[in-house]
């Protein structure tokens, strides 16, 4: 299927209201950020209305989230978590997506048992050194910020595998 096939399919189910936010479609992160960018084209221009308030659908990660914390486990700041990306010593990495701009981002959160002001300090400095760097193999680093007892750095999502970067 063509790819501006696929887009004016995505952009149909938006508009009816049909679209799953798991659509096998959305899983290629180079359609999923191009539908992006359609969606806002499409209702800034007039071509389609926003669709109706629905019903959001929750992943695996959301549903248990919610069941274990409660509503307020998906958010973060002016960010809603949409899944765990990884795990490591001082933090965990969630793709997440901005509540106004819509822009899916990865969050870099300090584990709250973490949380002395040591690690803080050292999560601040990270989060200001790779502010100061613009490489295409480096994330730009968009946002940092504290909510409650939490730190986070906000990053872009990358969509590039170790074969763009590394090729042969």
């Amino acid at each position: 299927m063509a790819r501006e096939d696929t887009l004016f399919e995505l952009a149909e189910a938006w508009q009816a209201g049909t679209l799953q936010q798991d659509d096998e479609r959305l899983q290629s992160p180079e359609i999923a950020r191009e539908f992006d960018r359609w969606k806002r084209a499409l209702v800034e221009t007039g071509w389609l209305d926003a669709p109706l308030e629905q019903e959001p659908v929750l992943n695996d990660f959301q549903r248990q989230a919610v069941s274990q914390i409660g509503p307020d486990a998906l958010s973060l700041g002016n960010y809603t978590l949409l899944d765990l990306i990884g795990r490591g010593g001082m933090g965990e990495v969630y793709r997440a997506q901005h509540r106004y701009l819509e822009r899916t981002v990865a969050i870099k959160l300090l584990l709250s048992s973490r949380g002395g002001l040591i690690d803080r300090n050292r999560f601040l400095r990270e989060s200001q050194a790779l502010a100061q760097l613009d490489h295409k193999h480096i994330v730009k680093v968009y946002d940092a910020f504290e909510d409650g007892d939490r730190f986070a750095i906000v990053t872009e999502f990358g969509s590039w595998d170790c074969e763009d970067a590394f090729p042969e």
